[in-house]
């Protein structure tokens, strides 16, 4: 079972001995905690980085509770994070609203596998989005997603010629 308590992911393991793992790598309240589709990764976030400065999205292992990566998001708050089909992906929307401007929300398609922080694509759009979600009927070739607007929804591809 895997929960948070302000900024630290607490493993609780359903054994006789109930035993606790905490894992605490930044200074933020962690907002979600999420399990890749194929079991080997777990996801935690930050919705915003008031303490350290910037929202961080924390990858870990799910077999040795080892940190694999952060990413930290240079928008004010981070809306949502998905993993694609095969968890070798990660969708992140993020947005950021100054004064009396409009909401701007960024689309970023990240690679996160073997330490890499690598943006295979990044959208900034002026209005806000409210949900996103991977293709799920092209788990072998997961590169499309939704994301959805008050006003509409808009199909992505990531091309290799971006």
């Amino acid at each position: 079972m895997c929960y948070s308590i302000q900024n630290i992911v607490v493993i609780e393991y359903l054994n006789q001995e109930k035993t606790q793992r905490l894992l605490k790598e930044g200074n933020d309240q962690i907002y979600q905690i999420k399990m890749s589709p194929s079991k080997k990764f777990l996801l935690a976030y930050s919705k915003t980085g008031p303490i350290d400065g910037f929202p961080c999205i924390y990858i870990y292992d799910t077999v040795t509770f080892k940190k694999l990566n952060q990413i930290a998001i240079s928008d004010a708050q981070i809306d949502s994070v998905e993993f694609s089909g095969q968890s070798n992906m990660l969708l992140v929307v993020s947005s950021t609203q100054q004064g009396s401007e409009a909401l701007t929300s960024t689309l970023t398609v990240w690679d996160f596998m073997d330490g890499h922080k690598d943006i295979f694509c990044k959208s900034m759009i002026p209005i806000g989005i409210q949900a996103t979600c991977w293709n799920p009927y092209l788990a072998q070739n997961a590169d499309e997603f939704v994301s959805i607007s008050d006003r509409s929804y808009h199909y992505w591809r990531i091309t290799p010629n971006l």
